[in-house]
C-alpha cells in the first residue's frame, strides 16, 4: 500500500546532492518537468494521491456520453434524482398551470421541505438523542453549506461570451436572409420549413421537457446497452453509405451519359435503274 510522502520541490540541490550515480542536467530537467506535472494542487509537494493519479490516471470517457456531466449517468442515484425529478415536475407544473403559481407553489415546497428537515433534526438529536449534536444530523446539511454568491470575473465572461456569440448569430441571420449564399439561404428556408410541421406537433415546453428526459436517460441505456447500440449504429452508417453510394452511381450515370453524335451515313454507290 502507498503511504503518504512529500518530495519538496522548492530545494533541489538536496535531491541531486543524493543521486548516486551523475545525472545529465537534461535528464534532471525533464525529472523535474514530471514532479511538476504530479504536483496538482500546488503545494509545492507531492502526496501518495498525486503519485498513483499520475501513475494510473483515470480513463478519458469516450463518445458523446463522455461529455456530459457524471450526473446524468446516475452513478448516485439520490443525487441524480434530486436534480432530475424536481426540475421534471416544475416543467410538468409549467404545462398545466401558469408560472406565478408554479413558482409560488414550488416556493412553499422548498419551505415545507426545510421546516420537515428541522423538526426531525431537533426530534432525533435533542429529544429522542439517537443522533449527535452534528451538522451531518441534519438531511440538508450539503445544501447549507453551498455557495451562492456570483463572482463578478464569472458573470463578466458569461456576458462575453454571450455577447460575442449573439454578434456572431445576428451575423449568420443577416447573411442567410439577405441570400449572400444562396445555397445556404435555401437551406435555412427548408430547415424552417420542416421546423413548422414540429410546431404543429408539439410547443418549445415539451421539446425542453422531451430533452431534459432524454438527457437523463440516454447516458445510462447507452453504458448498459454499448455493445448492442453501437452495432446498431454502425449498420445504420453502413446502409446510410450503401444508398449514398448508389445515389452517387446514379447521379454520374445520368449526368456521364451524354448524347453521342450521329453517326454520319457510309455513302454507297448507287445501284443504276
Amino acid at each position: 500500500l502507498l503511504q503518504e510522502f512529500q518530495i519538496f520541490l522548492t530545494n533541489p540541490q538536496f535531491i541531486m546532492s543524493h543521486f548516486p550515480e551523475e545525472v545529465a542536467e537534461a535528464d534532471i530537467n525533464d525529472m523535474f518537468k514530471t514532479l511538476k506535472n504530479m504536483d496538482t494542487d500546488g503545494d509545492g509537494k507531492i502526496s501518495a494521491k498525486e503519485a498513483e493519479m499520475y501513475m494510473n490516471p483515470p480513463k478519458p470517457k469516450e463518445g458523446l456520453v463522455g461529455l456530459l456531466p457524471s450526473i446524468t449517468s446516475w452513478t448516485s442515484p439520490l443525487e441524480t434524482a434530486t436534480v432530475f425529478l424536481p426540475t421534471l415536475a416544475v416543467l410538468v407544473a409549467i404545462s398545466c398551470y401558469s408560472i406565478i403559481s408554479v413558482i409560488s407553489t414550488s416556493c412553499l415546497l422548498m419551505l415545507l421541505a426545510v421546516s420537515l428537515s428541522k423538526v426531525y433534526t431537533h426530534v432525533m438529536v435533542n429529544l429522542l438523542a439517537k443522533k449527535p449534536a452534528e451538522p451531518s444530523s441534519d438531511p440538508l446539511h450539503k445544501l447549507y453549506a453551498l455557495d451562492l454568491t456570483v463572482k463578478a470575473e464569472c458573470v463578466e465572461n458569461i456576458i462575453g461570451i454571450v455577447v460575442s456569440n449573439v454578434n456572431d448569430g445576428f451575423g449568420q441571420l443577416r447573411s442567410l436572409f439577405l441570400f449572400d449564399n444562396l445555397a445556404d439561404s435555401l437551406k435555412f428556408g427548408v430547415a424552417m420549413y420542416c421546423i413548422t410541421y414540429i410546431g404543429s406537433l408539439c410547443n418549445l415546453l415539451t421539446i425542453i421537457t422531451f430533452a431534459w428526459i432524454t438527457l437523463f436517460t440516454f447516458p445510462r441505456l447507452y453504458t448498459d446497452n454499448k455493445e448492442a447500440i453501437d452495432s446498431l449504429v454502425e449498420k445504420m452508417f453502413e446502409q446510410v453509405e450503401q444508398v449514398k453510394s448508389k445515389t452517387m452511381s446514379l447521379v454520374s450515370r445520368k449526368g456521364g451519359a451524354a448524347p453521342t453524335p450521329a453517326k454520319s451515313a457510309e455513302k454507297t454507290p448507287e445501284k443504276e435503274e
